[in-house]
């Protein structure tokens, strides 16, 4: 490369050094995804929920179900156990709603933490849920409210507090048979008023229950690290037995349970990513650099075209305009014995009846048509002329014995 190109590469690489250094040191915002995976630390993760279900003496043998829980249900058929599904939102097929009903129907109890129900588990339940805004028209940031427990046998007097959501759930239409567990408490809306919504709710069904949870945030890490809110989620477990085998939930998650590509990995470390980004800059620029041609053009030389057939057409012309048919005629025979001699190796120096036995044989010719030849070349060769129509007869016969 020349000096200048040189400069140029050197100086493109400082650049991309650079702003690769300082996205690598630059500080990560917070991501508010809403996994609830086991392994997210995040806020909206759930970390710190598996982590205390594991070291808590209560919870004596808890189960995974990393499948489809209709599959779980056909497999655990006639099975016991209570189950916790939570999640941004459980989105349930009819099939498997059809599934946990026939669990509870047993006796067995379904927690379900979500913003938000399918329409055949509302119907059957007979629960409705709405969304409502915590934040008013002036004052964006004012996304806090409330948790605390209906009844008087649990302590109403503390709140157990959440933020950074603008939306929660709350059940606006409940069956006579279902009982209200615990309620939001708004705490500022458009007319500063405090208004307290149902949340938590539990519907009886065949010798078991569904608890209903609209609020699925009290099982993320920013809602179990705040003062005491762990003990509204351990208290509401309670409704639930522990101290028996039961099952939490892996399937219904924001997130993949498998990293697919290696490429996933490679761009969720901020120090890979910022060796691989380099790494494709590098490629790009040695494309650009050293993909070009070093070496000039090597000019195309065209073969010498093979015109021995114009010239024999041209031989062949000039002969024949001059009426010379016995030199035409002896260089037909001429090349006849070449071609006998080549392709059947024989002697042409003695053509005898042997000869013309065997040349029969060999070429699959008829006896008569190679006699008939050689004596049309035998009176040829003591003629002094030759006729066209005897020089269209030997070539005729020529070309019998070529087939």
């Amino acid at each position: 490369m020349k000096k200048s190109q040189y400069i140029i590469l050197g100086f493109l690489i400082l650049i991309v050094t650079l702003a690769i250094l300082q996205e690598t040191l630059k500080s990560k915002p917070i991501s508010w995804y809403p996994s609830y995976a086991d392994f997210d630390d995040r806020p909206l993760g759930s970390e710190i929920f598996y982590d205390l279900l594991s070291s808590t003496e209560v919870v004596k043998n808890k189960k995974n179900i990393s499948q489809n829980p209709y599959l779980f249900f056909e497999k655990n058929e006639g099975g016991y156990g209570d189950i916790i599904f939570f999640n941004s939102y459980v989105n349930f097929t009819d099939a498997e709603i059809q599934s946990a009903i026939k669990w509870v129907e047993k006796g067995n109890n379904i927690l379900i933490a979500s913003k938000g129900f399918p329409k055949k588990l509302r119907d059957t339940l007979g629960v409705y849920n709405t969304a409502k805004y915590s934040y008013d028209n002036v004052n964006f940031e004012a996304t806090e409210y409330d948790i605390n427990w209906y009844h008087d046998n649990k302590d109403g007097r503390l709140n157990y507090r959440l933020w950074k959501e603008l939306n929660y759930l709350y059940f606006d239409s409940i069956q006579p048979n279902t009982e209200v567990i615990s309620q939001i408490k708004s705490l500022r809306d458009s007319t500063d008023q405090k208004l307290t919504f149902p949340n938590a709710v539990k519907a009886d069904f065949g010798e078991g229950s569904f608890y209903l949870v609209s609020t699925p945030a009290i099982f993320s890490n920013y809602f179990l690290v705040n003062d005491d809110n762990y003990q509204y989620t351990f208290e509401l477990l309670e409704f639930l037995d522990l101290s028996h085998t039961f099952y939490v939930d892996k399937y219904h998650k924001n997130f993949k349970n498998e990293i697919s590509s290696p490429l996933y990995y490679l761009l969720t470390n901020k120090y890979l990513k910022a060796g691989y980004y380099f790494l494709i800059f590098t490629l790009i620029v040695f494309v650009i650099f050293e993909g070009k041609r070093k070496q000039k053009p090597i000019s195309v030389i065209e073969p010498l075209k093979n015109k021995s057939l114009e010239f024999a057409s041209t031989i062949a012309g000039l002969y024949y305009k001059e009426k010379d048919h016995l030199s035409i005629a002896n260089k037909r025979i001429k090349h006849l014995y070449l071609y006998i001699n080549k392709r059947y190796h024989m002697n042409t120096n003695q053509i005898d009846e042997e000869f013309i036995e065997e040349l029969s044989r060999k070429s699959n010719t008829k006896i008569s048509q190679v006699k008939h030849l050689f004596m049309l070349i035998k009176k040829i060769d003591k003629e002094q002329n030759v006729q066209p129509e005897k020089l269209e007869e030997l070539d005729r016969f020529i070309k019998i014995l070529k087939q």
